[in-house]
């Protein structure tokens, strides 16, 4: 039998749209032994850096096009960076690669807050990321990068006469929902072809 030709296309997904198909379980990691979030809290830290100043952080891996949850040869991780997998009935493709950066975009982004251990700060006045910061004008990526909490931010600072602010804050929200991931989507195959296709691609790096 001949070796299978993987059939592969360029795509762009709005960072917005994959984290909430990450939680959502449209885009879902196979709960295999290597899916173990191996990055110091720093690595976070620059990732998160990276996507606010629009450095490229790498291409993610897709398999499938459309795949029923249930007729996955596999189980599949229910938590990513401390969110909980809702796992619906819809449909779903498999994250080949980019579990560790999925992983800390969700925990930082979706899962930050002050008692998590996902936090990431950022300096709205020298727009400088950290892990640890006690300036007044320092707050949580997860607090700027949500909907809710951005709103009840942008009061608050209002309230404190701060609209210098109140222009950063919004400038890091625009930022962040605006950013576009690189994703390559492989469209037939295997999920052990979906693998050795990301083995390859490593070997190349």
């Amino acid at each position: 039998m001949k070796p299978l030709r993987l059939k592969t296309s360029p795509d762009i997904y709005v960072l917005e749209d994959f984290l909430a198909d990450v939680v959502e379980g449209s885009l879902i990691f196979p709960n295999e032994e290597n899916q173990i979030f191996r990055w110091k809290k720093e690595l976070t830290v620059r990732l998160i850096e990276s996507l606010y100043f629009g450095y490229p952080i790498g291409t993610f891996v897709l398999w499938g096009e459309r795949y029923r949850q249930t007729s996955f040869p596999f189980s599949t991780l229910t938590t990513i960076g401390g969110c909980t997998v809702e796992g619906g009935e819809g449909y779903s493709c498999i994250v080949a690669d980019g579990f560790h950066r999925t992983t800390a975009m969700v925990g930082a982004l979706s899962n930050g807050r002050a008692d998590s251990n996902w936090r990431v700060l950022f300096n709205l006045e020298t727009e400088e990321f950290s892990l640890d910061d006690s300036s007044p004008h320092t707050y949580s990526v997860h607090e700027l990068y949500g909907n809710r909490n951005l709103f009840s931010l942008c009061k608050k600072l209002e309230s404190e006469g701060k609209k210098e602010l109140i222009e950063a804050a919004r400038e890091f929200y625009d930022r962040l929902h605006k950013t576009r991931l690189s994703v390559v989507r492989i469209t037939n195959g295997t999920w052990e072809s979906a693998k050795e296709a990301v083995r390859r691609l490593d070997l190349c790096l």
